[in-house]
């Protein structure tokens, strides 16, 4: 599912592109990545009490392939940091 996630994040760049130049329909466009934003966010809705799980054993902050977690067991919720294009983005 990695290898399909990868590929499709440069679809997704290519649809957000295609918008900008004009050559796509933004709603189209609009609507699809919509139902790609219920798909992943149904998918880490049901893994993660097992991310919970993992992340309760490390430190109050690590790092693991290339990305900086924060764990904050009083809130129970894990900050992600991704750096893309030099901007930092964080996703709880």
């Amino acid at each position: 599912m990695l290898v399909a996630i990868r590929w499709a994040m440069i679809d997704f760049q290519e649809l957000v592109q295609n918008v900008l130049d004009g050559s796509e329909d933004p709603l189209r466009a609009y609507a699809e990545l919509k139902q790609y934003e219920k798909l992943i966010k149904s998918c880490l809705t049901e893994i993660w009490d097992i991310v919970d799980t993992e992340a309760a054993k490390e430190d109050k902050n690590f790092e693991r392939y290339g990305f900086k977690f924060e764990n904050v067991p009083e809130v129970r919720c894990l900050i992600l940091s991704i750096l893309i294009d030099g901007l930092r983005l964080k996703a709880t």
